[in-house]
């Protein structure tokens, strides 16, 4: 073992650099946050020296990542420049994989779509080549440079592998290294995600949940899941499976659940749906009780209630009525999402967005 010296530099060096990694992540997210702001401003959001902002700021434009919007008047009555993210330069494509079809959007960096495709597919017969041609296509078509791939995808998932892995009804699915088979596929950032969770980010950063830290979401359709921002961080658990509230149970004495236990919310409510005459006020009872459950431990701003479940802004009244009456405390506020049935798509786009100010390398290379 060698104390000191040379041995030691790769360390301070790989050290360094992680921290220049993180400070270059919070001016991203500050410029994605409030569109245009000066030197000033950003270090004190970021909490850097304005050198130090202004140094990585020089490297950000530098590599067309940021640039300068203009002049911007201060409390002083000084003119200083101000900076903002090339959001408009830059393209993200978000992949939607569901039990009946794919979805593939390319948008900009704040998710407006600016190229679809959607077509069927049966949950046996997902052609792995036809999705890897149909997003090779979309991105030739158009000349900016795209930062990353984000795919949401029916749990469970090993985020640690990036494999999808038996996501029920959905056979051609189990088993597949979705991840690693698509950054060889175009050589870009993959990021792989659960769609409740690729919902969720959709809905907080470009939907009913901006401009909030903490919510939870709540995915009610064919099946029902969630996906929970806290500190404005997608909250996975220990073992990535925060967000379960569909196995909440809330009959104890209804059918057994695929998981195991009995009287689950998904597989109460999902019969319910799916009758010729569904009960809206029993399914949003239903779900009030799951939500009040979650919402007394997390302790959320908001609840956003969305998916493709019919009358859906009926329940969500419902649901916010009952959450007012029985978790009086709590002072959460229920509302539905508006991003309709491109929510998913979205989202998985936003969460290759999210990356990238994580860590614009590639945008700079």
């Amino acid at each position: 073992m060698t104390i000191g010296g040379e041995a030691s530099e790769p360390r301070i060096k790989s050290s360094l650099s992680r921290l220049k990694q993180r400070n270059v992540a919070k001016i991203m997210h500050a410029l994605y946050t409030h569109r245009q702001l000066t030197l000033a401003e950003v270090s004190s959001l970021v909490g850097l020296k304005r050198a130090t902002v202004a140094v990585l700021l020089g490297e950000l434009v530098a590599g067309k990542v940021a640039q300068e919007n203009g002049v911007s008047q201060d409390t002083g009555g000084r003119h200083a420049r101000t900076f903002g993210l090339a959001t408009a330069a830059f393209r993200a494509v978000g992949v939607n994989l569901y039990r009946g079809g794919v979805q593939v959007a390319v948008t900009d960096l704040m998710g407006n779509i600016l190229k679809f495709s959607e077509y069927p597919v049966a949950p046996s017969d997902l052609d792995l080549d036809a999705l890897k041609e149909t997003i090779a296509t979309m991105v030739a078509m158009d000349p900016e440079p795209v930062v990353g791939i984000g795919v949401g995808v029916p749990g469970p998932i090993d985020l640690r592998t990036g494999m999808v892995l038996n996501p029920p009804n959905f056979v051609s699915m189990h088993g597949v290294e979705l991840r690693t088979t698509m950054a060889n596929w175009f050589g870009l950032p993959v990021v792989l995600d659960d769609d409740a969770r690729t919902r969720a980010v959709a809905e907080w950063m470009l939907g009913s949940g901006r401009g909030h830290h903490d919510l939870v979401y709540v995915s009610v359709g064919a099946g029902i899941g969630s996906g929970i921002i806290i500190h404005d961080q997608i909250y996975y658990g220990v073992h990535g499976l925060a967000g379960q509230v569909g196995h909440v149970t809330v009959d104890p004495e209804g059918a057994r659940c695929s998981c195991g236990n009995v009287g689950c919310l998904e597989v109460v409510v999902v019969p319910l749906l799916r009758s010729p005459t569904p009960d809206h006020r029993r399914i949003a009872e239903l779900l009030s009780q799951a939500i009040i459950a979650v919402g007394l431990f997390i302790d959320p701003e908001l609840v956003i209630i969305g998916g493709d479940a019919p009358r859906l802004e009926l329940v969500v009244s419902i649901v916010a009525e009952e959450v007012s009456r029985y978790a009086p405390f709590a002072k959460m506020d229920v509302r539905a999402g508006v991003l309709g049935k491109n929510t998913a798509v979205l989202g998985a786009a936003m969460i290759a967005v999210g990356q990238f100010l994580n860590d614009p390398k590639v945008a700079m290379s």
